[in-house]
């Protein structure tokens, strides 16, 4: 190794890491001339010499000053640069020191290198004397170049602050009480990284983790033993400050609280006594934090703060790791683990791990086995949300085609072909594809998890539960669905006994939910309900019935969509309208109101037509006969309602206009429009015409006149609008009728007519021998008319 120290041997490989250089730079050290290089030492130093750190400080500084001065991490380096060139008075001791300092400075992040005092010392005794460098290293103390940290028995270049942490860190530990609770400071500033259960996640595709928590003597009373949301058990790290405390944790995993519960694992390490000192330093550094305002404007103390707060971190977490053997897989002296009251410590052996992957097994004996990534997670990212809607949308509206329609290969392709396809939930019969119940033997563990769906949502009362206590049942022992899971297994569910469920939003029944229904229900679960409706006996004959007069299949939810269907493309019209029987008004309520469909169809329909519930009783054809005839009037009742509604109001206006009612009036008035249409001059009167004249068939040409004449499309009229519509039907029939020169009033008797008609032919020959010109004819006409009316 001659003329290189052995400090300067282990440091330069770290050196030229540091730069992000590569093994040329260390040949390039050792063969070049560079400025303070090797090559330069030895052709200008004696024989016996010694290259140490304080060269390689000198050599750092003329070759790569440019690229220590733009790196934010060699402020050490700078800062005794800017020293040693402003400070002419240091000896060369004090000068050999404040290099050696900073490099071990600047290296101490990448390397086992520390400026500790033995190691300093040691890096300069090739050049003088132990007490010479003593000496010198607490001159340079006193001149604040250098400062001494005791959490670490470390030196560093002191970079100037108006801050002294270690002052500070003495205040502190006067301040806080000293009684802390040493799991209560580590749970709160260094919690616990959880700890993954690695081969059950990996055989089953789930993740599945456990939290870990610190108990001590003072918060074991409290401290909480459920898992969170997400975690699967807890790991409970007992710390006791004695080691009569140790014969208590000991004593304390047995309680029935602690051994009942399957989920919970304890350890009690002898180990973790001294971990109060360390616990002691991590509030107080907190302490400072919260107590000292200058800390925020002063960057040199907030790095060396950080500096601190990270070293005493890895010394706890290994501290922790030592005393609980919590990554090594070896048994542990002074380390007891327990399960459910008895002594595991022995299963440890293998890794903590092994031990709590074995306490999933036992918890998630039902736990799909899918492994897909985007899917098969408790929070989907972005991308494996946005697949698996549209993995749902393909489930719900494209069950008929090969892979649910998904065309090349979307993230939603590999959630298909790791679910439907190799779980065998979509298969091919005949021509069709269709989604299908797992089997018994499926080959990704779902047919426990659908069992428990469908014993949820058929087995108990014909009653809407809420889709988050399923899911909930979902998540917990033994299945272990995750929520990103859930709801496919939902949409398959559904879509196989969509005959047979119902979906509800906010406690609403929605008769067809449709793909933007889903989207909802992805996003806000608790919103939504949903219940099983299977009928037996006289309720099944009932429901074959109505299923074959509507043409549907023998189930509730078919025969129920096709009711409430038909009443909701009804006309707007038909929907309000009181001039209606009983019957078809207690059964569009009964529609309206419905939230079950098995209690509408049973309950309520035979309520809103006069009869009794349909109980689970002996058939009764003439009640049976009845219902039916009943439900088919009120049916067409309803359906009626706006068709009567038009030819009521096509014969009021003909009667305004002096037409006879009828098909026969209505095509004369349209006629009598066409002949109109060139001639019209009142404004009010030129779109009614027109409406009429120019409407492609007699219903579009009725309903656009209607419309016209009442302001509002008379499928959408209430009993107001209708009421109002014969007034408004004689105002603008008696425009039209001056206009068509139809002036006999429609509330004349008959004789009354006829003498009119006389009138009206005896004048139209006189009129004629007076004038040839009908203009002149018209206004004298209209001047007589009004004269009258006076």
């Amino acid at each position: 190794m001659y003329p290189l120290h052995p400090g300067v041997f282990v440091a330069l490989p770290y050196v030229f890491r540091r730069l992000a250089q590569n093994e040329r730079s260390i040949f390039a050290y050792l063969s070049s001339q560079e400025p303070f290089g090797f090559q330069e030492f030895l052709s200008t130093h004696n024989l016996g010499d010694t290259l140490g750190l304080p060269n390689v400080f000198d050599y750092l500084t003329a070759n790569y000053q440019a690229t220590i001065y733009s790196s934010g991490r060699a402020r050490p380096l700078t800062e005794v640069l800017e020293r040693l060139e402003n400070t002419p008075f240091l000896r060369p001791v004090e000068q050999d020191l404040l290099k050696t300092i900073a490099l071990l400075n600047w290296l101490g992040e990448i390397s086992p290198l520390q400026a500790r005092e033995r190691l300093i010392v040691s890096a300069l005794t090739y050049k003088y004397h132990e007490a010479e460098i003593q000496t010198a290293l607490e001159a340079l103390q006193q001149k604040s170049f250098v400062t001494y940290r005791r959490f670490n028995q470390t030196y560093a270049v002191w970079q100037g602050s108006d801050v002294d942490i270690e002052e500070r860190m003495q205040i502190a530990r006067s301040a806080i009480e000293t009684t802390l609770s040493v799991a209560e400071v580590l749970q709160k500033y260094l919690p616990p990284r959880p700890l993954l259960a690695r081969r059950h996640s990996y055989q089953t595709g789930t993740q599945r983790f456990f939290d870990m928590r610190y108990v001590d003597s003072r918060n074991k009373g409290f401290v909480s033993l459920d898992a969170s949301q997400s975690a699967s058990g807890v790991v409970l790290l007992c710390l006791p400050n004695t080691l009569a405390e140790v014969e208590e944790f000991e004593q304390w995993v047995h309680n029935e609280e602690i051994s009942n519960r399957v989920n919970l694992v304890v350890g009690v390490s002898s180990r973790a006594i001294h971990l109060r000192e360390l616990a002691q330093e991590l509030r107080g550094l907190h302490w400072i934090r919260e107590n000292t305002p200058e800390l925020r404007d002063d960057p040199v103390a907030r790095k060396e703060w950080r500096t601190r707060l990270a070293f005493l971190e890895r010394a706890i977490r290994s501290d922790l790791d030592e005393a609980f053997n919590l990554q090594q897989g070896s048994a542990l002296a002074g380390c007891q683990w327990y399960h459910q009251g008895r002594e595991v410590s022995s299963s440890v052996r293998r890794g903590l791990s092994a031990l709590l992957s074995d306490i999933c097994d036992t918890l998630y004996p039902y736990s799909p086995r899918l492994w897909n990534e985007l899917l098969n997670r408790r929070e989907l990212t972005s991308q494996g949300a946005g697949a698996r809607r549209t993995l749902i949308e393909g489930i719900l509206t494209r069950a008929d085609k090969p892979l649910l329609g998904i065309e090349k290969y979307p993230p939603e392709r590999s959630m298909y072909e790791s679910l439907l396809n190799r779980g065998g939930l979509h298969r091919q019969k005949g021509d069709i594809w269709q989604i299908v119940p797992p089997s018994k033997e499926n080959p990704i563990h779902l047919y426990p998890v659908w069992e428990a769906m469908s014993h949820f949502i058929f087995n108990g009362l014909p009653e809407p539960r809420p889709v988050t206590d399923l899911y909930n049942l979902l998540f917990s022992p033994p299945y272990g669905a995750t929520p990103g899971l859930a709801p496919v297994l939902l949409a398959l569910f559904y879509k196989v006994h969509e005959n047979e469920i119902t979906l509800y939003k906010e406690g609403t029944l929605m008769v067809d939910p449709d793909v933007a229904d889903w989207e909802v229900l992805l996003r806000r679960p608790e919103l939504f309900s949903i219940a099983g409706c299977r009928v037996t006996g006289l309720r099944a004959a009932i429901l074959e019935r109505m299923a074959k007069g509507l043409r549907v299949q023998p189930f509730v939810m078919p025969v129920v969509r096709s009711l409430i269907g038909r009443l909701k493309a009804l006309p707007e019209h038909a929907q309000r309208t009181r001039k209606l029987p009983d019957s078809a008004l207690n059964l569009r309520l009964a529609a309206e109101k419905a939230r079950s469909p098995e209690r509408f169809l049973f309950v309520e329909l035979p309520e809103a037509l006069g009869m009794l519930p349909f109980e689970e009783e002996e058939f009764n054809p003439q009640r049976f006969d009845m219902f039916f005839e009943r439900l088919n009037l009120s049916l067409e009742a309803l359906a009626n309602a706006t068709p009567r509604l038009l030819v009521w109001a096509r014969d009021v206006w003909l009667s305004a206009c002096g037409l006879p009612n009828g098909e026969e009036g209505w095509e004369a008035f349209r006629v009598e429009c066409q002949k109109m249409a060139v001639r019209v001059t009142h404004p009010q009167l030129i779109p009614l015409v027109k409406r009429a004249a120019e409407a492609p068939d007699s219903r579009s040409a009725l309903e656009s006149v209607l419309a016209f004449i009442a302001s509002r499309p008379p499928r959408t009229w209430t009993d107001t609008d209708a009421e109002r519509f014969e007034a408004q039907a004689a105002y603008m029939g008696d425009l039209w009728r001056v206009e068509a020169g139809i002036s006999i009033s429609p509330s004349l008797p008959p004789e009354l007519q006829e003498r009119s008609q006389k009138i009206v032919n005896e004048m139209e020959t006189y009129l004629w021998t007076l004038e040839s010109d009908k203009r002149v004819l018209q206004s004298a006409l209209q001047i007589l008319l009004a004269r009258l009316r006076e």
